[in-house]
């Protein structure tokens, strides 16, 4: 994933524990997921609590829902496309938070609530992403929204699903679990799942317990791949997820790289959300400030399309900024920004 270099990531001051969050079951099943760039492609999932559990935790649904969908399928039956689509990740604007903002409530049962606000706070001082509390008064604003509540293990819906949606964790997920999960809803996948791993981390299937090997499926296709792969993302499992003898069922083909880390959100997982939720959200994006005084700044950000720059146009109150386009200026090149 590329680097961002005028971001400074805000890191999670935390020791995180060995509990992995993920989700474990020997009913084993198969069903169904569609994305946009395929249709009613079989996968298999964990039957946990009566969710269908897929790569450990993230929801694809209810078991009864993913069976009335697999039977359907297999009548030959046609099925809409938002019903096929729900649970996997979709680059397309009706599975993002419109303008960034996510709606959420926590469930009053949820103990160590600071670990959600920990992680929002940890999103919001790295990302565009915003969240706002859903209360009584403004729940007629927000009908689609995350629900933080109490479970087994970790897990999540991958993006925005409609209406009340859920983020479980349990009582050993950590700080860095609950962004994790968080990166599912806002439509991050597994980073290990993407096409091109192959090249990067080698998978040990004889290590792998025997009902969890699909877990290590790829199913992500090239078109929900951006940018490079990142061993740093916190998308990525650890080297010993569902292992079963303590031995790695992940390797890195570069030497002596770290994966499955929940401390902090890598610059790839930032760039990943500012690529998915560019243009959507009227919230000011960070910027790189090269000098400044009384009466000017010099600030630049690079863009995503293309190799042009953004400049920033006025200042506010504890220095944050509005920004307006100052034409196509080229990478290096700087304006000076009159103070108001």
């Amino acid at each position: 994933m590329k680097k961002i270099d005028e971001e400074k990531i805000m890191t999670i001051i935390e020791d995180t524990n060995n509990f992995d969050g993920l989700l474990k079951s020997d009913d084993v099943r198969t069903g169904f997921i569609s994305g946009e760039t395929f249709k009613n492609k079989p996968v298999q999932y964990s039957v946990v609590d009566g969710l269908a559990i897929f790569e450990g935790c993230i929801v694809l649904g209810t078991v009864e829902e993913m069976e009335q969908k697999t039977a359907a399928i297999l009548a030959g039956e046609d099925i809409e496309e938002d019903e096929a689509s729900r649970g996997v990740f979709i680059p397309g604007k009706q599975f993002r938070w419109p303008n960034g903002i996510v709606p959420y409530e926590i469930d009053p049962s949820l103990p160590k609530q600071e670990r959600v606000r920990d992680a929002i706070a940890h999103w919001q001082q790295n990302t565009i992403i915003r969240f706002v509390q859903r209360t009584n008064s403004n729940a007629n604003q927000h009908p689609n929204y995350i629900r933080f509540r109490p479970g087994n293990g970790c897990s999540s819906r991958v993006g925005m699903q409609g209406g009340e949606q859920h983020i479980t964790l349990g009582d050993g997920c950590s700080t860095g679990a609950a962004v994790h999960e968080i990166g599912h809803a806002l439509g991050l996948w597994h980073e290990q799942s993407r096409e091109d791993r192959d090249r990067h981390i080698q998978i040990h299937w004889q290590n792998i317990e025997s009902s969890h090997v699909h877990n290590f499926n790829q199913h992500i296709t090239d078109g929900d791949d951006h940018a490079s792969y990142d061993y740093d993302s916190i998308m990525h499992y650890g080297a010993t997820a569902f292992s079963k003898n303590g031995q790695p069922t992940i390797t890195t083909v570069s030497p002596g790289k770290s994966i499955g880390q929940r401390k902090s959100l890598s610059r790839g997982d930032i760039d990943t959300i500012h690529f998915l939720y560019q243009g959507t959200t009227s919230q000011s994006r960070p910027y790189t400030i090269r000098q400044g005084d009384t009466l000017f700044i010099i600030a630049e950000r690079e863009l995503k399309d293309g190799n042009r720059w953004r400049e920033i146009m006025k200042t506010l109150n504890g220095g944050s900024f509005t920004e307006q386009e100052a034409g196509n200026l080229q990478p290096g090149q700087v304006v000076y920004l009159p103070l108001n």
